[in-house]
């Protein structure tokens, strides 16, 4: 049997891209946990702390701090702290672990508040209205995301609550409305009314993106599209707009040139060691992997749809170590390999590639199989 032609192969693919670019996004953790190496120094320091109480267990914290002020644990420890201080009402201090644990990560919303209750406490004026000012830009910012996979849905409903509450505004109830609309048409028409009605508010501005996605959901990948372009304009780095217009431009097996400059920034923006404002070190980081990985897989298929298979054995490869332990995604990615080497008449390395694609469970492993057979009905490769 020869290998089936590469337009048939493709018509898998436009599905499988929006999973894999969308549901490994990278989310911004609101509360936080211990993590460590097993066995290691910091770990050992870590264990220790969490088997403490009271004061004995503060200072354990402030050593570790000392010793490794860049560790994961430290928003953790901050957090602990300014619950620890505030209990035991020395203010300075919890306010101190407060700002350090705000200047970490500028949208926590539970840490910016009980900061300002302690300043209210205090009876610092300026310094209730710098938290007051910073409560309300987290709070702000929570509204304009989706619910994190670890927090329950009553959970995230509270949270929400409590923004909108801070905020006081008519926008963030229909916005809350909109979001919470279990069906996309539902989505659209809240989502437009709202625009509609306050299009300078900030709740109007932060509607883009979900509309944008209840638009592809649907469908209207026109509308979708124009959507994540008016995004672009105003921030070229908006990492949501950046992938729906390569999604849509790879569905379509268009504007290639579009598809490889929205890949470019992604890939700018995951090489940037600048922390953006709103991220966490430690999120940014992880974050930034996501966005080279999906690059190089929008230039690996885009290479492959134009039958450049050189540049997309190239991309792939490349994308291979930030996607690893993502078994759709290097299933994906290992079997166009796998077709990319076919075509340069690698058949060795094919194999190799349609091999390992073979044992990862997922939509590939069926193509796999058919390629490998088909080159040992050909004798490009031995049964072995």
């Amino acid at each position: 049997m020869t290998t089936p032609p590469l337009c048939k192969m493709q018509r898998v693919f436009p599905v499988v891209l929006i999973t894999l670019l969308v549901s490994t996004t990278p989310l911004s953790a609101q509360r936080y946990n211990i993590s460590y190496t097993p066995n290691s120094e910091e770990g050992l320091l870590l264990q220790l702390i969490e088997q403490l109480d009271g004061p004995a267990k503060v200072t354990q914290m402030d050593a570790f701090l000392a010793r490794y002020p860049k560790h994961p644990s430290v928003s953790w420890i901050y957090a602990f702290q300014q619950d620890y201080y505030t209990k035991s009402n020395e203010i300075d201090k919890a306010l101190e672990a407060g700002a350090k644990l705000c200047q970490l990560n500028p949208d926590d919303l539970e840490a910016a508040v009980n900061n300002q209750k302690l300043a209210e406490k205090k009876g610092d004026a300026a310094l209730v209205e710098k938290w007051k000012g910073a409560a309300n830009s987290a709070a702000q910012k929570l509204i304009g995301t989706q619910k994190p996979f670890y927090i329950s849905q009553d959970e995230w409903n509270k949270r929400l609550d409590y923004a909108g509450g801070l905020i006081a505004d008519s926008d963030y109830r229909l916005f809350k409305k909109a979001t919470e609309a279990e069906r996309a048409t539902d989505k659209i028409k809240l989502f437009d009314e709202l625009i509609s009605k306050n299009p300078n508010s900030i709740y109007a501005a932060n509607a883009l993106a979900p509309l944008m996605n209840a638009h592809r959901s649907v469908g209207n990948n026109d509308r979708a599209l124009q959507l994540a372009e008016k995004l672009l304009a105003k921030d070229p780095d908006q990492d949501e707009a950046l992938l729906m217009v390569g999604q849509i431009y790879l569905d379509r097996r268009a504007n290639y040139g579009r598809v490889q400059a929205v890949a470019n920034r992604l890939l700018a923006l995951g090489r940037s060691e600048t922390v953006p404002p709103g991220f966490s070190a430690e999120t940014w980081q992880r974050r930034r992997g996501y966005y080279v990985g999906a690059a190089y897989m929008m230039l690996g298929t885009a290479s492959v749809y134009q039958n450049q298979f050189a540049q997309a054995d190239a991309s792939l490869r490349n994308a291979l170590p930030y996607i690893k332990g993502n078994v759709q995604a290097e299933g994906f990615t290992y079997f166009y390999l796998g077709w990319s080497n076919y075509y340069m008449e690698k058949y060795k390395e094919a194999a190799a590639f349609f091999r390992t694609c073979l044992a990862l469970p997922g939509v590939f492993q069926t193509q796999a199989r058919h390629q490998l057979d088909g080159m040992i009905r050909e004798r490009r490769i031995s049964q072995d």
